[in-house]
């Protein structure tokens, strides 16, 4: 926020974001939030674009970067997966440039385009529209001081994860055209498992240490912890399923970690039979979770195939607003 007292750029997508938020959340508008039906926020939205479009100067990539995060956040308000696909792919051409001489961009930036990806690994209908995440991974750390370390590390996991899955669709899907993976994606599927297991053994230490001196535990730090272990785990487990089908055209037995994750519901204080019954035979119509926040979990969404995880081919391409004034204006 202390951007938006000195650059214009970003105070006006804040302003943009903060019109939509209201407007949906006020109930003055359906479950999509139109910018073009909003003039005031339209017209922020076109002046940041303008704004930034002057700042060409290396200095002002984090600038730039923070407010292409800004203007996902609205493109995402609307659905508008064309232009969530583009800010994310130019995104992470920037941060190739910026992460080694900003370290703050690395800490605060980086972990948040790490998230964002995986809207782009879903929504895109060519590989040539991934962020580009090479350069950019998350060093091994030696152990997890908080859930903050657990979930930067488990954030670059996903999104590769993700980026597998979508590489390795043709192989997949139509192996009879297009053949076994190659061999740089079974070293990938590798690579990944073997950052998995580590993320695994450095949760279980993390875990066995308390969280809180003695006698200083309350009810309130109890529910956080549950659900913070509750949305790592529940990405962990998703990037299990996923890699393992991920370069497999057989149907893989997601039925195998179910029962991990009704542990994890009960962990976190979901007893009732009828909800945990109910989530066994549909799980995706009763757990679901932003991707900002964790996968949603299970069968529907752990299913990496354009027609079972709401990948390209069963939602269609992805949507543009013509009327907006977007397109490739960021500086490189």
């Amino acid at each position: 926020m202390q951007f938006t007292s000195y650059e214009p750029a970003a105070r006006h997508a804040v302003l943009a974001i903060s019109t939509l938020t209201e407007q949906l959340h006020g109930g003055t508008c359906g479950p999509l939030v139109r910018i073009q039906d909003q003039e005031f926020a339209l017209h922020h939205y076109n002046a940041a674009i303008n704004d930034i479009r002057k700042l060409k100067s290396p200095e002002t990539h984090p600038v730039v970067l923070l407010v292409c995060i800004l203007f996902i956040c609205i493109d995402v308000l609307q659905e508008n997966r064309k232009m969530v696909i583009q800010h994310c792919k130019h995104g992470f051409a920037l941060l190739k440039h910026t992460t080694f001489e900003y370290a703050w961009t690395k800490q605060y930036l980086l972990p948040l385009f790490r998230r964002v990806a995986a809207t782009s690994f879903i929504w895109a209908d060519d590989s040539s529209d991934f962020p580009d995440l090479d350069g950019l991974e998350h060093p091994m750390p030696d152990g997890f001081f908080n859930f903050a370390d657990a979930q930067a590390m488990i954030d670059d996991v996903f999104s590769r994860t993700l980026r597998l899955v979508r590489r390795g669709d043709p192989h997949r899907i139509r192996p009879e055209t297009n053949g076994a993976p190659p061999p740089e994606l079974l070293i990938e599927q590798s690579q990944i498992r073997r950052l998995l297991e580590q993320w695994e053994l450095l949760m279980e230490d993390f875990e066995a240490r308390p969280l809180s001196p003695p006698g200083r535990e309350s009810p309130t730090t109890e529910n956080l912890t549950k659900t913070l272990r509750f949305i790592l785990r529940c990405r962990f487990e998703s990037c299990k399923i996923w890699l393992n089908m991920a370069l497999d055209p057989e149907v893989y037995d997601h039925d195998n970690h179910m029962d991990t994750f009704v542990e994890m519901l009960e962990d976190l204080g979901v007893t009732d039979p009828e909800f945990l019954d109910g989530f066994r035979r549909s799980p995706i119509k009763t757990v679901g979770f932003k991707v900002g926040t964790g996968p949603r979990t299970a069968k529907g969404a752990s299913v990496p195939s354009s027609t079972r995880m709401g990948l390209p081919g069963s939602q269609g391409p992805a949507s543009s607003n013509s009327n907006l004034d977007g397109g490739y204006w960021y500086s490189t």
